[in-house]
Formats: C-alpha cells, sequence, structure tokens
C-alpha cells in the first residue's frame, strides 16, 4: 500500500513539474512583450474559482476538475512588425512536446488557424493533453495535467473563464454528447455564442481606436482654448476693454465699422483710441448661429 502511494505521489510530481517546465521557460523568455499573459492554477486553487462561480457538485464540470491536478494557460497577442513570433512560439512548444513523446493527437488547419493537440497517456486514462492554436492574432497554449476527460474538458472555460480556455471547444465538435438507447453516442452542436479570440481583439481594438480619436479632439480642444484665450488677451490689451465672448467659429462672425463691412485684418488694425463705441449682435441664419460686431469710430 505504502509502495502504491508513493507511486502517485511521485506520478503527481512528474506531472507538475512536466507543466511547469515549460510554463517557466516561455515566461523567462516572452514576459516582457506586449500582449502575453500567462495562467498557472494548481490544484489547491481550483476551490476558490469554483465557489466564485457558483459551480454545484453536481455540475458535471465539477468531476471533472476535480480529476486535474494542474492547468496552465498562456497567450500572446501578434506584435506589430514581427510577422513571425507567434510561429516562432508554435514552433517552440511542438518541439517540446514532440521530444517529451506526447502522441499528436488532432491538427487541424483552416483559413487562419492552425491547431495541434497533443496527449500522454497514463495506466487510467489520458494524464497530459496540450494545445497550441496559432491564429493571425494571437497563440495559445493549453497544459492540462491529471486524469482528463475529453468529452468534458470544454467546460473548463465555464468553470474558470480565463482567456484562451475557450480554444478548448475545438477537441470536440462541441463538447457534449448525446446517447439514444442502442446507438452510437453522437455529438450534438452546441448553439451557445461565445466570443472568438479574433472578435474579441477587433472589438479591443475598436475600443483602442475610439478612445485615441476622443484624445485627439480633446487636444484640438485644449489648443482652441489656449488660442481663444490668447485672442482675448490681445484685445484687452488692445481696446482696454474687457474681451468679448462670441459663441460659435470665427468664420461666423462679421464685422462693421461706421456701417460699412469690412474684413478681420481690418478690425484688428484699428486705432483703439479712434472707437467711440462697440455693439454686438447676436444673428441666426439659416439655422446657423451669426454674431455681428458694429464699431462706430469718433467724428
Amino acid at each position: 500500500m505504502k509502495k502504491l502511494i508513493l507511486i502517485l505521489f511521485a506520478t503527481i510530481l512528474v506531472l507538475s513539474a512536466t507543466g511547469q517546465e515549460l510554463f517557466k521557460t516561455l515566461v523567462d523568455k516572452y514576459s516582457n512583450r506586449d500582449g502575453f499573459s500567462a495562467v498557472q492554477l494548481s490544484k489547491d486553487m481550483f476551490d476558490l474559482y469554483l465557489k466564485k462561480k457558483n459551480i454545484d457538485e453536481k455540475d458535471p464540470v465539477f468531476n471533472v476538475v476535480g480529476k486535474l491536478e494542474n492547468i496552465l494557460v498562456i497567450t500572446q497577442m501578434k506584435e506589430p512588425g514581427k510577422e513571425d513570433g507567434l510561429k516562432n512560439i508554435q514552433a517552440e512548444v511542438i518541439d517540446y512536446y514532440t521530444k517529451k513523446g506526447l502522441t499528436l493527437f488532432k491538427t487541424e488547419k483552416k483559413t487562419g488557424n492552425d491547431l495541434k493537440i497533443y496527449i500522454e497517456k497514463g495506466k487510467d486514462g489520458i494524464s497530459s493533453l496540450g494545445l497550441v492554436n496559432l491564429s493571425d492574432l494571437s497563440l495559445t497554449l493549453i497544459e492540462i495535467n491529471g486524469l482528463i476527460d475529453l468529452s468534458g474538458i470544454a467546460g473548463l472555460n465555464k468553470a474558470f473563464n480565463i482567456r484562451g480556455l475557450e480554444t478548448l471547444r475545438q477537441i470536440d465538435d462541441s463538447g457534449n454528447y448525446f446517447v439514444a438507447p442502442g446507438f452510437t453516442a453522437f455529438p450534438v452542436p452546441d448553439i451557445r455564442v461565445e466570443l472568438s479570440e479574433e472578435r474579441r481583439r477587433e472589438i479591443e481594438e475598436s475600443v483602442k481606436k475610439a478612445q485615441e480619436e476622443m484624445k485627439l479632439h480633446q487636444k484640438q480642444i485644449q489648443i482652441r482654448q489656449k488660442e481663444m484665450s490668447e485672442q482675448q488677451k490681445v484685445m484687452f490689451d488692445k481696446y482696454k476693454r474687457f474681451p468679448i465672448f462670441l459663441g460659435g467659429a470665427s468664420e461666423s462672425t462679421e464685422y462693421f465699422i461706421n456701417g460699412k463691412k469690412v474684413e478681420k485684418e481690418d478690425f484688428r488694425n484699428l486705432d483703439p483710441d479712434k472707437i467711440e463705441k462697440i455693439e454686438v449682435v447676436n444673428d441666426k441664419k439659416d439655422d446657423k448661429k451669426t454674431s455681428v460686431i458694429k464699431i462706430t469710430t469718433k467724428k
């Protein structure tokens, strides 16, 4: 009995060490890059997530999680100007699993997406799973160690809600199966809608672009306010009067001297000592606000 316990304990240590070795290598090498994310969960942390997500003990995913030892998730978003960056990481991960002797369980290549899943079989079933998914925008690595139930492993995304885990649904068509009496099990399509990594990236880019446009607009307003402040100061220094605040754009202001319409420069060049009266009239033409400045000079 003691010998069996020691064997099981040693197996757990080996599984943990295997995952942590790859995890540590990638974190040490790429964690300083923009768009890098890494999460490492051990068995003693699972309960915290299950309670936070209100996963009941009767939920099938509860049993799936209970048989696992650790979960490692790494994502790297594509960096501008580094076209081969994601492919290099993919090649490094594939080389690691190949040298460790893991079996290629599934490979699937679609437009803009390259999926590879590696597994290692133990005495009681699948003991390790490594998933590496390369898309046009990101690379996702998921490694799971323990006793793995492939038919329910996709439910981990529901239990932990960690970015990248949604890729587990690519292990099979849906992760859900229906068995009719006397018939073979067949997959049932999953009608749940989840954001793909590409769609999530598009939304993030749209939000970022909107924020940048807002900052630019605010900066333009600040520049305009500064210009107006400087103009008001010049007006005050020249005419020894408080500045006149006008609404609307400068193009909507008309200037008159002794009843004759003049250009803005004529107005500015006028000798302040010759001014007898200044009158400001706000008018509305074609739904546009117009300001009229009328100046009467001394005779």
